[in-house]
């Protein structure tokens, strides 16, 4: 596909202090492929359907806030559950296990042949066509639909993780760090075992004498056979693998943050002891509606417990969930400290959705320590419009944007949301008219701020200095040399960093013309 693309004069548009455009006159005897490509995407800066064309074919890097519930399409659920003797309720859209106790209209297996009934299933788990009434909120019907196919999704992990891959790679995603919450049965068994306090000291210790790394070892083992179910099902082993195989995959184990303080509890430790242990998990999360009871009554209790945990096993990365509140849902005071907790006492490297920071009552110092001290702003467009109602200029991305702290876009989950990387990149390009090398970076900020292993491949992100290492290397000019080589290879990030940087510059030569 040709691009024409004309220049009267060549520009580049950067985001001021103030949130307004700059336009920058460009030296027209060092054109790169960059700056036409960044002069043809401010062309279409206001045509969605050209920017949905120009987002297909970008590279979107990693995808560090996703959950593997929700992640996949109900379509897909129904086709991969279709052969299973599960039984559907006709009434609340729940998966069941009846046997033969199941009538056939009931039966998984025929409900394709049911359009009516077919169609009602996946309004219910997803948000297809949901319209808000006085009976359930666009809030709660999203975090609803999870329960309606948990058991059909946990049956058949490997098989919705292959397909939540397979997703990632056509929309050019090269990394997924998916939030899963494996053995939550065996978790809320175990924490009706431990005694009745909030003692971290006191739950830890009962925990690791009462069979906790039975849990640990029983995740790992599920996450393996996953994963070869996964491969399998996409050819990775096979002389023509599916492009699906190159998409990395990690994971953070997370705990549900509205049972009991000893079920949290728990699934904290679960967690933390995951990651210390498997290399495939690299963090911890929260997860669960953060306006929930327990979550607003016990976030200061919380947000302990991670520090307390993170002292125990200081090498394990932490991400939350945290101002994913708006004050439709809670009232002022609930507005005031969720993000400065998770950074400053949960240790948090992230923030997940942190929506409302300009309600907190040290939001100016708490944007500057996270511009300060690299802690990315997880930016999830079509989740914090759908479930919170919050878009447009009410949305943190450009305040986040202004002060200068790292942002990546996400696509939360895809599955109920129905959304896409393609669709998150020109909600943000068209709405905030954000420029090129901003979204540049808004990718580069994904790999550079995942939990991969290893050291990054630049020394200042922002500036896009390199580490000494490869500092004269650029992906134009083979081969690397040996000491970037040598860099790279110890360096999963680095590597994963490379890789973007050569897909990138495979992507703007075609609007090289």
């Amino acid at each position: 596909m040709r691009f024409k693309i004309v220049f009267l004069s060549l520009f580049a548009v950067f985001i001021s202090a103030t949130g307004s455009a700059e336009i920058t006159t460009i030296n027209t005897t060092t054109i790169t492929p960059a700056d036409k490509t960044s002069a043809y995407y401010q062309q279409i800066l206001r045509d969605p359907e050209a920017l949905r064309v120009f987002f297909e074919k970008m590279p979107k890097g990693g995808m560090l806030h996703e959950h593997f519930m929700g992640g996949d399409f109900p379509e897909n659920l129904l086709d991969i559950g279709a052969k299973a003797k599960f039984c559907i309720n006709p009434n609340t859209y729940r998966i069941s296990t009846e046997g033969d106790q199941c009538p056939n209209y009931r039966r998984l297996m025929n409900i394709p042949n049911q359009p009516v009934l077919y169609n009602k299933i996946i309004d219910a788990w997803s948000m297809r066509n949901f319209v808000p009434s006085n009976t359930e909120t666009a809030h709660d019907h999203f975090f609803n639909a999870f329960d309606k196919f948990f058991h059909l999704q946990n049956t058949f992990r490997g098989a919705v993780l292959a397909s939540e891959v397979e997703e990632a790679a056509n929309e050019k995603v090269d990394y997924l760090e998916l939030s899963v919450l494996n053995e939550q049965d065996d978790v809320l068994k175990l924490a009706g075992s431990i005694p009745h306090t909030t003692d971290p000291q006191v739950m830890r210790q009962s925990l690791l004498k009462s069979g906790i790394a039975k849990i640990v070892e029983a995740i790992q083992r599920e996450l393996t056979e996953d994963e070869k179910t996964m491969r399998q099902r996409l050819g990775c082993d096979r002389p023509n693998p599916m492009p699906a195989c190159q998409v990395e995959v990690r994971y953070q184990y997370a705990a549900f943050r509205n049972g009991t303080s000893a079920q949290v509890f728990t699934g904290l430790l679960t967690g933390f002891l995951l990651a210390q242990q498997d290399q495939r998990v690299v963090g911890i999360n929260l997860v669960g509606p953060e306006d929930a009871y327990p979550a607003m009554h016990d976030y200061t209790m919380h947000m302990r417990w991670v520090h307390f945990l993170h002292q125990q096993y200081p090498d394990v990365k932490i991400t939350l969930h945290a101002g994913e509140l708006t004050s439709a849902l809670v009232p002022p005071q609930g507005l005031r400290n969720h993000i400065d907790q998770a950074i400053n006492i949960g240790n948090a490297k992230r923030i997940g959705h942190g929506v409302d920071i300009a309600e907190e009552d040290n939001s100016a110092e708490i944007l500057k320590q996270m511009r300060d001290n690299g802690i990315l702003a997880e930016v999830n467009l079509t989740s914090n419009e759908t479930i919170l109602g919050v878009k447009g200029k009410d949305s943190p991305l450009m305040l986040y944007l202004q002060q200068g702290v790292p942002v990546a876009l996400s696509r939360d989950d895809p599955g109920i949301l129905r959304t896409n990387a393609n669709q998150e990149f020109v909600l943000a390009a068209y709405r905030y008219r954000l420029p090129y090398a901003t979204i540049k970076q808004m990718v580069n900020n994904s790999i550079t701020y995942s939990f991969l292993q290893g050291l990054s491949l630049w020394e200042n992100a922002a500036l896009g200095k390199k580490v000494a290492a490869c500092e004269k290397d650029t992906v134009d000019k083979l081969p690397v040399s040996t000491t970037c080589q040598a860099f790279l290879n110890q360096s999963e990030k680095a590597m994963m960093q490379w890789r973007v940087l050569n897909e990138f510059a495979a992507f703007e030569k075609q609007f090289d013309v």
